[in-house]
């Protein structure tokens, strides 16, 4: 990524095409205050999601106002909530990783729950009972396992071959419970221990 300076030194420098008021990095720039602050949201930008995992629950339908309210208010109670977001069928609900993953046992009897999707960072290790993963930060223990109906792959052995030197993943998959994932997808990833 190309960084821009006014003056071509060191010092305060955003990507070129960045907007500040009005103009582009790499254009006069406008005072030293919204420079910095511009910098800081865009820095804070690329970070955002290292420290929290998301949760996507599924519904067999949201059919009223009442539920959506309620639903909210129960999910803003969860320890280590920080944001959600309702899209159809579909809430969005964004942790801390300092919290393991909720069970949702509490969530309004009127909804009817489909499926609890993950993503979730972690290190991920094998024993002879399975395959594991340490939550980022909350350190829980959550199983990983193989779809019921692998599509042809063995997920758990593709993971495998992956975990050498390094073994920390981001894991997508199905939470049964709140202590197993049913592994959809994986990638490795890094972070840095506080």
């Amino acid at each position: 990524m190309d960084l821009v300076n006014r003056r071509g030194g060191p010092g305060l420098a955003l990507p070129l095409g960045v907007k500040l008021r009005g103009r582009v990095a790499g254009s006069p720039a406008p005072a030293r205050a919204a420079r910095v602050a511009a910098l800081t949201a865009w820095i804070m930008a690329s970070f955002q999601g290292d420290d929290t995992f998301k949760v996507t629950l599924v519904f067999e339908s949201m059919h009223c106002e009442e539920c959506r309210v309620e639903l909210e208010s129960v999910l803003r109670r969860a320890k280590g909530f920080k944001s959600v977001e309702f899209r159809g069928k579909r809430v969005h609900v964004v942790f801390e990783d300092g919290v393991p993953p909720p069970t949702f046992d509490r969530l309004p009897r009127d909804l009817v729950r489909k499926e609890v999707l993950i993503e979730i960072r972690g290190t991920v290790s094998f024993s002879e009972e399975g395959a594991t993963l340490l939550a980022k930060g909350s350190g829980a223990v959550v199983a990983l396992v193989n779809p019921e109906k692998p599509e042809g792959a063995d997920r758990l052995a593709e993971l495998r071959k992956r975990v050498g030197g390094k073994n920390r993943f981001l894991v997508r998959g199905t939470l049964v419970g709140a202590r197993t994932v049913v592994l959809d997808s994986f990638e490795p990833t890094d972070w840095k221990d506080k």
